[in-house]
């Protein structure tokens, strides 16, 4: 196949020629191989480039994520900017069937303690509980100024970190129920109603004005958060403003 520069016609007119009781099986397993493990496997030294990219905060083409030497050759090249687990294998369906038997077996009708574990620093790794994580991201995040003022370089993409953390919360309360009325009350008065804060989100990304406010009444009308109704109100407004802006673009 080297030697044809693994073209897949004339590395199977070779095959053919030399052997007449192939099985015909062999054919689609030479046409992967040509025309998708190798392409893939000529392509990783692109991913120099991709790393130069995303040290940059450039843009990174996203790809599939998972392990290509467990049966996942078409995940070629690897190291892109995946945003996901491989959800074949992480966890497997006996470990995941044998988590939940045993977390039945020895919580009962109780909600088992989530932890979260740092790694960071390998010499100190520390474990939180999953509320206390939530607590300790908002207080370095939302409530500190300087997370803001680092995200601001990014523009369009720093903007965004903030929709990707208004997100988490909201899928951790809804999962493990975990978020504090507090918690999303100082999202929505740092990032939303702090005039300064929300001219520069409009300004860099206006679509994130939708996305967090639409988030945070959804947390409301899901009896997840309560607040006072003034708030709900400018929520709403500014809700309503991101959506004109849509149509407007659309």
């Amino acid at each position: 196949m080297a030697e044809t520069g693994y073209s897949y016609d004339q590395t199977k007119d070779i095959i053919a020629s030399e052997f007449s009781d192939l099985s015909p099986e062999i054919f689609p397993c030479l046409f992967f191989i040509c025309n998708s493990i190798v392409p893939g496997l000529q392509k990783t030294t692109d991913e120099l480039s991709y790393f130069g990219l995303g040290l940059d905060g450039d843009y990174v083409l996203p790809g599939p994520s998972g392990d290509p030497t467990r049966g996942n050759a078409h995940l070629l090249p690897t190291g892109k900017n995946c945003y996901s687990i491989d959800p074949a294998t992480i966890p497997t369906p006996s470990a995941w069937k044998t988590g939940k038997e045993l977390a039945d077996t020895y919580y009962g009708n109780k909600d088992p303690v989530s932890v979260t574990g740092d790694a960071s620093d390998p010499d100190n790794v520390k474990t939180r509980k999953l509320d206390e994580e939530i607590r300790f991201t908002v207080r370095s995040r939302v409530l500190n100024p300087a997370w803001l003022e680092g995200l601001k370089p990014h523009g369009f993409r720093g903007a965004q970190e903030i929709v990707t953390s208004v997100e988490y919360m909201f899928g951790w309360d809804a999962t493990s129920d975990v978020i504090d009325d507090w918690e999303y009350q100082s999202v929505a008065e740092h990032f939303l109603f702090n005039e300064e804060n929300r001219k520069w989100i409009e300004e860099n990304n206006p679509y994130a004005i939708h996305s967090i406010s639409g988030r945070l009444l959804e947390a409301n009308q899901r009896g997840m958060w309560e607040t006072d109704k003034d708030t709900i109100q400018k929520l709403q407004q500014l809700y309503l403003k991101a959506e004109e802006f849509y149509e407007g673009t659309g």
